[in-house]
């Protein structure tokens, strides 16, 4: 294979002149036209460098862009991942992690709750209409939980509250508030006007406890306050 040498043209040209130089006959004429030919092939060469320079940038420009787009792409995937498609909150993989981290961390108040009777506004309205009640309730929540607390749907219309630096009586007066407000509230999907409870179970996590224990707890005191008539708040301390 021949080897590539890049500038062979200029090369050759300047061993022309620096043999030329060293003649002691040299023809001025002959100087002249071996200069001039240097001079093109350097502004040739100038100008192709500017060109690879230019060509330089702009791939280095749409590097960046596609970087960008990756980092974008990534931090999307990621949000997918952790959050539900419909309402936007936690997703029930990632709400049990959470609650697996929080455990490992310190006391805090676990809520489930679910919304009542869901299947007939699905059975009387349809399923658009359901889905936009979950993301108006989902949005509710949020609206009134400090930011250090979380909330995640765990699954129809069933979500999990996370309540930080609290008493078990302080977040009983906040579920309960919730309760009522979600109550009293008339919740617009799609021009339907549409009213909704939620029972609720409450309790306190103690730091180290086992995750299948809390929620075989808070999921028993959710069954307990639907039992006792729906619309309630059923709460116990950690055992």
């Amino acid at each position: 294979m021949p080897k590539f040498d890049l500038f062979s043209a200029e090369t050759a040209i300047v061993q022309d002149i620096s043999t030329a130089l060293k003649d002691a006959d040299l023809d001025i004429g002959n100087a002249r036209e071996l200069l001039t030919k240097l001079l093109s092939q350097y502004e040739k060469l100038l100008r192709e460098t500017q060109q690879l320079i230019k060509l330089s940038d702009r791939k280095a420009r749409e590097l960046h862009l596609l970087n960008q787009k990756l980092k974008q792409l990534s931090k999307d995937f990621e949000f997918q991942s952790q959050h539900d498609a419909l309402t936007g909150l936690y997703n029930k993989g990632e709400i049990t992690r959470i609650i697996q981290e929080q455990l490992s961390l310190h006391d805090f108040i676990l809520i489930l709750f679910d919304i009542d009777y869901f299947k007939k506004v699905n059975d009387s309205y349809g399923h658009i209409v359901g889905d936009q009640v979950l993301k108006l309730i989902a949005n509710l929540v949020e609206q009134n939980t400090k930011h250090k607390d979380y909330i995640g749907r765990f699954g129809g219309e069933e979500f999990v509250l996370i309540l930080n630096d609290t008493t078990l009586e302080q977040s009983i007066e906040t579920a309960d508030k919730l309760r009522r407000l979600i109550g009293d509230s008339i919740l617009d999907a799609d021009g339907i006007q549409v009213s909704v409870t939620v029972s609720m179970g409450l309790t306190l996590c103690r730091q180290h406890e086992l995750f299948e224990d809390v929620y075989i707890r808070v999921d028993q005191l959710l069954y307990a306050a639907k039992k006792a008539g729906r619309n309630r708040v059923e709460a116990m301390p950690a055992r």
